[in-house]
This record gives C-alpha cells, sequence and structure tokens, in this order.
C-alpha cells in the first residue's frame, strides 16, 4: 500500500499544476530545516537554485525565506524590503501556495524591514495588513494558544511605529 502511494504521488508529481506546489511545498520544509539547524549558507544555496527553477507564480515560499534571511540575518533591509515585495506580489497568482508562503510573516517582515529604512508609510500600510490578519486568527478560540509571536510581533511593529511618529512630531 504505501509503494502504491508513493507511486500516485510520482505521478502527481508529474502534472504541471499538482507537481510544482508540491516540489515547492518539499523545498520550504527543507529550507525550514536547514534554517532551524543554523544552515543558512546551504539555505541560501538551496534558494538560489530554487529561484532559477521555480516559476515566480509559485516562489512566494522562497521569496518568504530570503526576506526573512537578509531582514534578520544579513540586515540587508532594503533587499528584505524588496524580496517581501515580491512575495506580496506573488502570494495571490498560486492559490495552492497561498498558506505556506506564510504571509502573516511577510508582511510582518515587509513592515520591519521598511520601518529599519525609515519608511514610515510602507511600514504602517505593511502593519496594518499584518494587523488585519492577526484579528482574523484572534476571532478563532482555537488559535488562541498558538498566537504569541504574531501578538508580541505585532506589538513591537506598532511600538516601533508609535516611536517614529512621535520623534518626528517632536522635531517637525
Amino acid at each position: 500500500m504505501k509503494h502504491l502511494f508513493q507511486l500516485l504521488l510520482k505521478l502527481l508529481g508529474t502534472l504541471p499544476f499538482i507537481g510544482e506546489p508540491m516540489r515547492v511545498v518539499s523545498l520550504d520544509r527543507q529550507l525550514r530545516a536547514l534554517e532551524k539547524e543554523n544552515a543558512f549558507q546551504a539555505a541560501r544555496e538551496l534558494r538560489k537554485k530554487a529561484f532559477s527553477k521555480i516559476s515566480i507564480s509559485h516562489q512566494g515560499p522562497i521569496l518568504r525565506s530570503e526576506g526573512e534571511d537578509r531582514l534578520y540575518r544579513l540586515n540587508d533591509y532594503r533587499g528584505a524590503l524588496e524580496t517581501f515585495e515580491r512575495a506580496i506580489s506573488v502570494m495571490g497568482k498560486s492559490a495552492s501556495l497561498y498558506g505556506v508562503t506564510s504571509r502573516d510573516r511577510v508582511y510582518a517582515g515587509a513592515s520591519q524591514a521598511a520601518l529599519k529604512l525609515g519608511d514610515s508609510q510602507k511600514a504602517q500600510k505593511y502593519y496594518h495588513e499584518f494587523a488585519k490578519m492577526v484579528a482574523e486568527l484572534s476571532a478563532n478560540p482555537k488559535l488562541h494558544g498558538s498566537l504569541a509571536w504574531h501578538t508580541e510581533t505585532l506589538r513591537r511593529i506598532e511600538s516601533q511605529i508609535n516611536s517614529k511618529n512621535n520623534k518626528k512630531k517632536s522635531n517637525g
């Protein structure tokens, strides 16, 4: 039975509308495992290869991973923001990868990168998108115990935006 299931998956993988999303999900798992092991250079190399093999409409999860790497590890805020914005532009192009892209992390990252660059308008725009998602998730009682990262990140971004706005008011 196990072999039959594996054969079925392999056959499904040859179909373009199923195969590429399946490869992206597998790639996303590999990237997360490498990042968990702090093998960031290996993850960068894997992403670089993937960008040349995966169509742009399916690159959302890879772009999210790239954006987070640039933001949190390389301190390349401009590159991070550009990468998150590319992820945002492709999120709706592949319904099968919409959740895998982790749009909450994309919008949170875009907002944080924009803050680091001093672009408060973009920071607020992406913050509001992230806040809407957190509000939607918070409405589900089953998720209450698993939103700590979301609420803490939301609070931190809001605090940074308010701090920048207060500095502008006092200077201007």
